[in-house]
């Protein structure tokens, strides 16, 4: 089924993990992120007296809120008071004790007994996988194996979900290479950790046990959650006005366009304040040909097609090209501009297409109002006529009295 990406574009900096999530769903209420954490010692440990730790959460920071997982969730619900957030973590040790030198071993079924309950009870919109640190005398080879497999294994239980690698903040150097060798080959988002394995990110002297003072301290686990500095954002059209706000707060919010269809970005918008109600500029090695206002694609990042489903693939390809079954338009700029969805097109009695995300924009820059949604409704002689739900906000709303 054609659809826009319902999962974020995770944005990673040079100073941290993850820089956040943007979610633009079509529904008229607070929008839920539902985060899973997986990890080893580093995302908790249980006091452990005979190694001098007493503690219950992230080694080896000082309490539980210096931690990276307490970091990082602290960081995104502040910089998204309009998101919901929903994090869990679980302790993914297994998957890297599992690992053999072998590149043909199959994980199938050790991930079953260790990650599918997990995924399809709290069903993720992002897993970060920060894990391979308890995996030794490995090739590169061997975990990218292994890792590959995992990635397919989350985006096969759950197609919508982002996983997003990173690489062992402790290292092995080899696991930080097979695991960087999969991000690439497979298209995940990866998060350079490993730049942390430095005295400077340990815990060095203020623990006895070396195993202990190895790990990351609380100025390792700040750096690991990282500051939210730059969001990318797909999935439905990004307010103007939103994005000048995350400007004003610091924050790059940067427009972009792609489907599951086309390996995810198309475009992206590196100059979101000039032009901030465009996806931006379209990456090279595609064609765009634009049929009655629909947006077809060709390029090597479009895929082969729909597996056994040859009515679909008929549908959805035509001279080489993807049709991607959304408005858009290249304005005098050069910008990719998406107008709308065609399966959404309103057609009134009179033969007027209406789009009805250019209606919700104009609702959406009125001050008190949160978000919207429009949509096809009938009068009483059962004609389509156009119909909208509001959501207020109202805190814009009480300052207007």
């Amino acid at each position: 089924m054609k659809k826009l990406l319902k999962t974020i574009f995770v944005s990673l900096i040079a100073a941290g993990m993850l820089c956040t999530a943007a979610f633009a769903e079509e529904a008229a209420e607070k929008k839920e992120v539902r985060v899973l954490c997986l990890g080893n010692s580093i995302l908790n440990h249980g006091s452990a007296p005979h190694l001098g730790w007493y503690g219950s959460w992230g080694m080896a920071a000082s309490s539980a809120d210096k931690d990276y997982y307490h970091v990082l969730m602290k960081n995104v619900t502040e910089a998204n008071p309009d998101l919901n957030v929903v994090f869990d973590k679980m302790g993914a040790s297994a998957l890297e004790t599992c690992i053999v030198e072998s590149v043909t071993e199959d994980y199938t079924a050790k991930l079953d007994s260790v990650l599918k309950g997990k995924l399809t009870s709290f069903k993720p919109d992002i897993i970060i996988m920060q894990i391979a640190e308890n995996a030794h005398n490995l090739t590169a080879d061997a975990v990218e194996n292994a890792f590959t497999q995992y990635g397919k294994y989350c985006t096969q239980l759950l197609p919508d979900v982002t996983v997003l690698y990173c690489t062992p903040p402790l290292g092995p150097v080899a696991n930080a290479a097979g695991i960087r060798v999969s991000a690439e080959k497979n298209g995940y988002p990866l998060a350079e950790l490993i730049k942390y394995n430095e005295p400077e990110y340990k815990a060095v002297g203020l623990y006895e046990h070396a195993g202990v003072a190895g790990h990351p301290s609380d100025k390792g686990m700040e750096a690991i959650g990282g500051k939210v500095k730059t969001i990318i954002c797909g999935g439905a059209a990004v307010p103007p006005a939103l994005i000048r706000a995350c400007d004003a707060a610091g924050i790059a919010l940067l427009p972009g366009y792609g489907l599951t269809e086309s390996a995810n970005l198309v475009s992206g918008n590196g100059d979101y304040l000039a032009h901030p109600d465009s996806v931006g500029m379209p990456y090279p090695g595609q064609e765009l040909k634009f049929v009655d206002g629909e947006l077809w694609l060709k390029g090597d990042n479009i895929m082969s097609g729909y597996y056994n489903a040859p009515e679909e693939n008929a549908n959805a390809f035509e001279d080489g090209y993807f049709k991607t079954g959304d408005l858009a338009k290249i304005g005098e700029d050069g910008l990719l501009y998406i107008v709308g969805r065609i399966k959404n097109i309103i057609i009134l009695s009179n033969g007027e297409n209406v789009s009805p995300e250019e209606l919700e924009a104009l609702v959406n820059a009125v001050p008190f109002v949160q978000d919207c949604l429009v949509f096809e409704g009938k009068n009483a002689m059962g004609e389509p006529t156009i119909a909208i739900e509001v959501f207020p906000n109202a805190k814009a709303a009480e300052a207007m009295g």
